[in-house]
C-alpha cells in the first residue's frame, strides 16, 4: 500500500495507520489531498478543505452621541454580516461593569437600531448619568474586535432645551465636523476652545426644520480642543462642551534605517531593542525591504477612554505587502509604564478609516521578558497600550453577584 499526501509520499505503519501533522499554513481555505494504492493498482482518493480565520472583524461602527438629553434616541450599531454583538455596560467610573459581555444577537446584514435607555438596560433614565458602552463583534471563527464609547445622559428639563451632540469628526486640513440634534426652532451658537487665548466664535450655524444642526470649525494646531455648544429655545438655554485630540500630522522622533528581509523563517529586529518580527518564508517576495519610524505619542490621536499609550508609537512599512502575517514581539520597560496594568497591556493599530486604534486579538503579555506579541497583517501605525488599576477606594457597583444580565443600574 503507498500513500501520498498534498503529493507527497508516506510510509504507513505496519497496521495500516498513518500520522500526518497538517499545518494550515494560510488563511482561507487550506487544502488535502490524499491518494491511496494497493500492489494492484486499485486507488482510492479523499479530498478536504479546511477554512483558517483567525483575522478579527472590522471594528463595530456605532454612531453613540456624546451627550444627549434624549433617551429614546436611536443608537445605530453595524458589525461584519454575520457576526455577533456583545457590549458591556458601566456606568459613572464603577470599576466593574453592571452589563458585562451581553449578547445582543446577530443580524443577517449586521445592522441593528436600539434606543439609548434600551442599550443601557434601563426602562427609563431619570438621572444624570455617565455610560461606558464596549461594543464587541465575534465573528463565527471565535475573532472579536471591540470599540468602547462614552455618553453622558442629562434627562429633560423643563428649562432647558432638549441636545443631543455627535462625536466629533476629525477630517484633514485641521477641520472638525461637530453636529446634533435640538428642538425645531433653536438657536445654535459655538465657541472653539473657550476660556484660551485661542477661544473663537463661530458663527452661521444653521439649525434645519427638524432641529438637526452642523458645522466645521477650523482647528489651528496638534492637540486637545474643545467646543462648547450653547442652545437658546423659547428664552430657554443649555450648554454642553465636547472635546476631541486632533492630529493627522504625526511627529517623526526616528528614522530607523531600512532593512532587507531574506525570503527565509528569520527574525528582523526591525526596531533594535524595541520591535523585532518573525518573518515566514514566502511573507515578501526577494528584495524587499522594511523600515519603520519611531513617532511621538503626544502627537498621534489618541486612544479612547481610559487606555493609554506605552512607550512609542510605531508606523513601520514595506516594498511589499504581507502574503502571510508575521509575528510581532514588542517590548517595553516596567519602569516606564506610567501606571498602566500589565496585564492589560496589548498591541493596537491605528485605523485611518474609523480614526480609532483597534486591538489587534491575540496580543500575548510576557511578563518575565517584558514583551508583547502579536500577529500583524498589515503595516500602519502600531503602538502598545493599556489602562490603569482603578484608584484606591470601593466604589460602589450595582449587582456585582449577577453577570450577563439586563437589570436596571440604580437611578
Amino acid at each position: 500500500m503507498a500513500l501520498s499526501i498534498n503529493g507527497k509520499t508516506f510510509a504507513l505503519a505496519a497496521d495500516g495507520s498513518f500520522s500526518y501533522p497538517w499545518a494550515l499554513t494560510q488563511e482561507g481555505e487550506n487544502d488535502l489531498g490524499l491518494v491511496a494504492a494497493d500492489s494492484a493498482g486499485n486507488i482510492t482518493s479523499i479530498n478536504k478543505t479546511v477554512v483558517r480565520d483567525t483575522v478579527a472583524p472590522v471594528a463595530p461602527a456605532v454612531n453613540l452621541p456624546v451627550f444627549t438629553s434624549d433617551q429614546n434616541i436611536q443608537v445605530g450599531i453595524s458589525v461584519e454580516k454575520l457576526s455577533f454583538l456583545y457590549l458591556s455596560v458601566t456606568k459613572d467610573g464603577a470599576a466593574q461593569p453592571y452589563i458585562n459581555n451581553q449578547s445582543y444577537g446577530q443580524t443577517s446584514d449586521g445592522t441593528m437600531f436600539v434606543s439609548l435607555h434600551q442599550l443601557v438596560g434601563s426602562s427609563n433614565l431619570v438621572t444624570a448619568a455617565s455610560y461606558v458602552i464596549t461594543f464587541k463583534s465575534v465573528d463565527g471563527a471565535g475573532n472579536s474586535t471591540s470599540v468602547t464609547r462614552t455618553v453622558q445622559f442629562q434627562p429633560p428639563s423643563a428649562a432647558e432645551p432638549s441636545l443631543t451632540l455627535n462625536r466629533p469628526v476629525l477630517n484633514p486640513g485641521n477641520t472638525a465636523y461637530i453636529s446634533g440634534q435640538t428642538e425645531q426652532g433653536a438657536v445654535v451658537s459655538a465657541t472653539l476652545d473657550p476660556g484660551t487665548t485661542g477661544e473663537t466664535a463661530v458663527y452661521g450655524i444653521i439649525v434645519n426644520p427638524d432641529g438637526s444642526f452642523g458645522f466645521t470649525v477650523q482647528v489651528p494646531t496638534v492637540g486637545t480642543h474643545s467646543v462648547k455648544v450653547d442652545v437658546n429655545s423659547l428664552a430657554r438655554t443649555i450648554s454642553q462642551v465636547v472635546q476631541f485630540y486632533y492630529s493627522f500630522n504625526p511627529i517623526v522622533l526616528q528614522m530607523v534605517p531600512s532593512q532587507t528581509v531574506p525570503n527565509q523563517l528569520t527574525r528582523v529586529d526591525v526596531v533594535p531593542g524595541q520591535v523585532s518580527m518573525d518573518v515566514q518564508p514566502g511573507t515578501f517576495p526577494n528584495g524587499a525591504t522594511v523600515k519603520a519610524s519611531i513617532l511621538d505619542p503626544n502627537s498621534v490621536l489618541s486612544p479612547d477612554n481610559n487606555l493609554k499609550i506605552a512607550g512609542s508609537v510605531y508606523d513601520f512599512s514595506a516594498t511589499s505587502t504581507l502574503a502571510v502575517p508575521i509575528t510581532a514581539t514588542f517590548h517595553y520597560d516596567p519602569a516606564q509604564l506610567n501606571g498602566i496594568d500589565e496585564s492589560t497591556l496589548g498591541v493596537y493599530y491605528f485605523n485611518p478609516k474609523t480614526l480609532n486604534w483597534e486591538k489587534i486579538s491575540g496580543s500575548i503579555v510576557d511578563k518575565v521578558n517584558h514583551t508583547v506579541t502579536a500577529k500583524l497583517y498589515h503595516f500602519s501605525p502600531y503602538a502598545l497600550q493599556g489602562s490603569a488599576p482603578p484608584l484606591p477606594g470601593t466604589p460602589k457597583i450595582f449587582n456585582p453577584s449577577v453577570t450577563n444580565s439586563y437589570a436596571s443600574p440604580p437611578d
